[in-house]
């Protein structure tokens, strides 16, 4: 072996000894590093993660009791500020009847502000059910007696969203002329039925229904509003119009 060679590897092995020396270095740093973070964490995690001391809750609630909601929102407190799952808080409280929509915020150190929204019933679906401002049925109420009264809307299964909203329609359009809807009723067969508070029987049948009901409107506002008590039904079914049928007079007129 010649003097170089002999030189070269020398340095070949003190690089290499150099480099895993530097390696282990490298190595230790970033473990005490990590260490150093996970302590760190851990240490502000405690000081960030307070106890829930207070709780607001806010709402008009009608039907909504309060130990239900403690009941919904009691597991979640055990967690602390920082590790409280909005997300899942809020589906437990959606789990509750009446209950349409809750806000949930966090103000550190450690409160809870919850705000809940009731359902609000606007008309009646069969003889249990309850239809909310969005035409969604929410609830069955088993006691027909605390069922309050409202407009009554019957139709084939599945089809409740479909009836709110042309009841909507129809009775947005109506309230400006000194009318509502009391009844609306579709068939098994898809005919549709209304009755007016006045006591007004409307027959829209199963077949071009937005138009039928625009002309409705429109006999409504020129010529219901002007005689309401002389009218007895309309018969909407026409191709090319309509029927009225007149009350007859009374013996005493």
């Amino acid at each position: 072996m010649s003097v170089n060679q002999a030189k070269k590897r020398k340095k070949r092995r003190e690089y290499n000894w150099s480099w895993q020396k530097g390696k282990k270095y490298n190595f230790f740093k970033i473990s005490v590093a990590l260490i150093v973070s996970f302590f760190g964490y851990q240490f502000l995690t405690n000081i960030i993660n307070q106890p829930i001391t207070s709780i607001s809750i806010e709402g008009s609630f009608q039907q909504v009791k309060s130990n239900q909601i403690e009941g919904a929102i009691s597991d979640h407190l055990e967690k602390g500020f920082l590790n409280l799952n909005i997300t899942d808080m809020q589906k437990d409280i959606l789990e509750m009847e009446w209950v349409d929509k809750v806000l949930i915020g966090k103000r550190w150190p450690g409160k809870l502000e919850i705000n809940i929204f009731e359902h609000i019933p606007v008309a009646r679906w069969g003889k249990r059910g309850l239809l909310n401002d969005k035409g969604v049925l929410f609830i069955e109420i088993d006691n027909e007696n605390h069922i309050p009264d409202l407009a009554y809307l019957y139709g084939p299964s599945g089809t409740s969203l479909e009836v709110a909203e042309r009841y909507f329609y129809i009775r947005d359009r109506l309230i400006p002329l000194g009318m509502n809807v009391k009844r609306v009723f579709v068939s098994p067969r898809g005919a549709w039925e209304i009755k007016l508070y006045n006591g007004i029987n409307v027959t829209f049948g199963r077949d071009k229904l937005d138009e039928r009901v625009n002309l409705f409107i429109d006999i409504a506002r020129n010529i219901i509003s002007q005689q309401p008590d002389d009218i007895e039904s309309l018969d909407m079914r026409y191709d090319s119009g309509f029927t009225i049928v007149w009350k007859k007079p009374s013996s005493n007129s």
